[in-house]
């Protein structure tokens, strides 16, 4: 007869309740009103155990329970999840939250990444970042194609399908290079060579890949030439078979001979009295065939010209272009013998010549003068921003954006009417309206682009920051300028700039961009000169970090150099130095990271255009350095600084544009200097100032 003993580790449970309890001196059964003993973690009237073994309720993961006169438990036995199936602890090996797969009902499909866990957003990145099973859902997929030679234009053989520009480093079929949107390029080691629409050259290539090389346009009108030929004879008008090279010249406004002059100059349809043409529907009776305006049966003009070749200068009713109400021409002179509402004899007794809804010496009546604002609409109002361009400067008042010009501030004829928000400056001046609108002078097609809190511009492109810390830009960006990681040989809507989140600032170079965020300088764009600051001179299409020891706390940009203010008030240059620029001395020609200004004091902020940079220092100080021609340091010269030059105290806020800028005082008066081309420094003159000089409106 076999007797097995066997020995296993007592569990607690409420089918054993009776026998546990009772063999442990209990009265066998859960805690009831009739009971006086202590009550254990389990339910069950307690009493003192005597070993672990009593305590044990068979569960896992609320941890080890332990007999120290009555049963305690420790918790739980895991640092994240527990899984009580399989008796395990569960690691969060990222730390995103999640554990590993096999502890919960959503698990961790990727422990190696923070950013993948169940309902993470998902992004264009391969990866499936919301753990469902699918990757990069909800993003539109594209064609990319391999662009080696940088043109805007791809091989078509050398593609892939994403839904963003594939990763940071040139497609492996180029020694350089990078992705386009756009194919079709028959040679794509060739920048001249694509297919956009380019006149074809006689140089032994298809140079618009059309298949034919050098080819011989058709001849369109049937005259036995055509408009394009390597041999040079070329037809002028391929749509009029009267015009080819050779051909008699007709008096009809048209360059029939293909010699590159038309007889009409003027376009009026009057040819000059000495015009070489025969026959023809055009007169040749003008006597002045520059001036459109000048011909027979043209309005006489109050101007010292015989405006319809009548051979008399300015009869008495000739007309005047005059502010007054009634008008009469004396000697080629307009007389105002009265003035309306808008205009008044202030300055001249004789004519109405003073503005006095914008004349801040004038400002609704003559002697009414705005010491402390500008002149808008008859009143003396208060400026709010001020931007500047390569071309003018502009205040914002009132919501309305004011031209800074000789007589004063003056609305823009596109601009009356509309409210606007924010204005920056840059090649050209940008407004941003109420509506979100965005719109550049005399570039770029409007765009719209939601809570925009900074604007700025280059010729072809513009970026914009909005109230969130993310960058837009967009315009033309061949060389990767809007940072969207593509090119965009033509005219490109908004973009967002590739990883930039939390910025706090935006600077537009000639041919690149710069933004700050969370302490450090992003660029894109072209790297000429090395105005990236990442040490290379190559173009990129997503920013890249620019080398600076430490945190920055403002930047700026130029045409081919940028500066950063650093947390230690040191500045820091890179780029270009051909005009000393860097501020770092003549033995400098470029620097691709970068480099310590030395001779610069301590700064708070820092702005640049064109060749030049200025600083404001913690002392209240402006100091500038680099092109000058235009007296743009405003430092009393027009000679270049290759060092900081200390320029002026007291002062608050400093713009800069290429060849002027202007202060802000401490006494919150604005003052401007450089060139006063078209009045742009607003002191009422057309002359340069070679150190700063009081607007006529400052609040």
């Amino acid at each position: 007869m076999w007797v097995v003993l066997c020995s296993c580790a007592s569990t607690r449970s409420p089918a054993d309740a009776d026998e546990t309890d009772a063999a442990a001196g209990r009265d066998g059964g859960r805690a009831d009103a009739t009971d006086t003993r202590p009550v254990d973690a389990w339910g069950f009237e307690d009493a003192a155990c005597t070993t672990d073994e009593d305590c044990d309720d068979g569960i896992f993961c609320n941890g080890a329970e332990r007999c120290v006169g009555p049963c305690l438990s420790d918790g739980s036995p895991c640092r994240h999840a527990c899984d009580e199936l399989t008796q395990r602890c569960c690691e969060d090996r990222d730390n995103d939250g999640v554990p590993e797969p096999g502890c919960t009902e959503e698990p961790d499909c990727d422990e190696t990444s923070a950013a993948v866990y169940p309902g993470a957003p998902e992004e264009c990145n391969t990866l499936d970042d919301d753990c469902d099973g699918r990757v990069d859902e909800g993003f539109a997929v594209e064609r990319f194609v391999a662009d080696c030679d940088v043109d805007g234009f791809g091989d078509a053989a050398h593609g892939t399908m994403d839904c963003q520009p594939p990763g940071s480093k040139p497609p492996s079929v180029c020694e350089a290079g990078w992705w386009s949107r756009i194919d079709g390029d028959c040679d794509d080691l060739a920048p001249d060579v694509h297919p956009k629409p380019i006149e074809e050259a006689c140089d032994g290539l298809d140079d618009d890949c059309d298949g034919s090389v050098d080819h011989t346009r058709q001849d369109l009108d049937g005259d036995g030439f055509v408009a394009f030929a390597c041999d040079g004879t070329m037809d002028c008008r391929d749509d009029y078979a009267g015009a080819y090279p050779g051909a008699p010249e007709a008096c009809d406004g048209i360059d029939t001979d293909c010699d590159g002059t038309v007889e009409d100059r003027d376009g009026d349809g009057h040819l000059a009295l000495t015009a070489p043409c025969v026959g023809g529907p055009l007169p040749r009776d003008d006597c002045d065939d520059a001036r459109f305006a000048t011909r027979p049966g043209a309005i006489e003009v109050c101007n010292t010209i015989d405006d319809d070749c009548d051979g008399v200068v300015d009869p008495t009713d000739a007309l005047c272009v005059s502010h007054g109400s009634v008008t009469e021409c004396r000697a080629g002179v307009c007389r105002d013998l009265a003035c309306g509402t808008v205009w008044g004899r202030c300055d001249d007794v004789d004519h109405c010549t003073t503005r006095l809804d914008l004349d801040e010496r004038h400002c609704g009546a003559c002697g009414v003068v705005c010491a402390s604002a500008a002149c808008v609409d008859r009143g003396c109002v208060s400026l709010a921003q001020l931007a500047l361009s390569s071309a003018r400067s502009v205040a914002l008042v009132a919501d309305q954006p004011l031209w800074i010009e000789r007589i004063g501030a003056r609305l823009g004829d596109d601009h009356r009417f509309l409210a606007a928000r924010v204005i920056g400056g840059g090649e050209r001046v940008c407004y941003v309206w109420s509506d979100d609108r965005v719109s550049c002078d005399g570039s770029f097609d409007t765009v719209s682009i939601a809570g925009v809190a900074e604007v700025a511009s280059a010729s072809r492109f513009a970026c914009a920051r909005d109230d969130e810390g993310r960058v837009w830009c967009w315009g033309e960006g061949p060389r990767g300028e809007l940072g969207d990681g593509a090119l965009h040989p033509m005219s490109s809507p908004p973009v967002r700039v590739s990883g930039i989140e939390g910025a706090s600032a935006i600077g537009v170079g000639g041919r690149f961009a710069c933004t700050l965020a969370a302490g450090r300088v992003w660029c894109w764009g072209s790297g000429y000169d090395g105005a990236l600051g990442n040490g290379l001179t190559v173009d990129v299409m997503m920013p890249v970090e620019a080398l600076l020891p430490t945190s920055a706390i403002a930047m700026a940009t130029g045409d081919a150099h940028a500066c950063a203010v650093l947390s230690d008030a040191s500045v820091w240059c890179w780029g270009s130095n051909a005009r000393g620029q860097l501020g770092v001395g003549v033995g400098t020609v470029r620097a691709t990271t970068p480099r310590l200004v030395s001779a610069a004091p301590p700064a708070t902020s820092c702005v640049a255009a064109g060749d030049a940079t200025c600083i404001l220092t913690t002392s209240g100080e402006r100091w500038c350095w680099g092109a000058n021609d235009g007296a743009q340091l405003g430092d009393g010269s027009r000679v270049d600084r290759f060092a900081p030059t200390s320029a002026e105290t007291d002062v608050g806020r400093v713009w800069l544009a290429r060849r002027h800028g202007c202060r802000e005082g401490l006494d919150r008066s604005i003052a401007c200097w450089g060139s006063n081309a078209d009045g742009r420094l607003g002191d009422g003159t057309s002359l340069d100032a070679l150190r700063p000089v009081v607007l006529d409106y400052t609040p």
